[in-house]
């Protein structure tokens, strides 16, 4: 079942969250590295600016940590983004987001094998 964090969804700001520069086909995403959240989730608003394909697929429920349902029922199918020189792809579900373009949750974090992270610095280290 997909969950994603209610911080990624209202915009309020977690204490030390981590958030990164990114890329769509050169276009700005500003991205949070969210733990919380079980999957790929893209913010509706942000495909019309960034022009990335989207498909239909059958009405999901994602839970939100508080326990609140959203309906999804768009995704973004192979989209392409780039953090500091890696490029990643993945199927994004489409959602309103408050405080980012996109977040990427466990589904993404465990694609990177080990990962070095210091929170207090906010910092992280993965090889691909």
């Amino acid at each position: 079942e997909a969950q994603i964090s209610v911080n990624a969804l209202t915009g309020v700001p977690n204490f030390r969250t981590m958030h990164v520069k990114g890329r769509y086909n050169k276009k700005p995403l500003h991205i949070l590295i969210d733990s919380g959240s079980t999957h790929y989730f893209l913010d509706v608003h942000v495909v019309a600016r960034i022009g990335c394909k989207i498909e239909d697929l059958k009405p999901l429920v994602v839970t939100v940590a508080d326990g609140k349902k959203v309906l999804i029922s768009s995704v973004g199918q192979n989209f392409t983004w780039v953090i500091q020189h890696t490029t990643f792809t993945s199927d994004v579900m489409l959602i309103p987001l408050g405080c980012c373009d996109i977040v990427l949750g466990i589904e993404w974090l465990i694609t990177l094998g080990d990962i070095t992270w210091n929170l207090t610095k906010l910092s992280m280290e993965f090889m691909v």
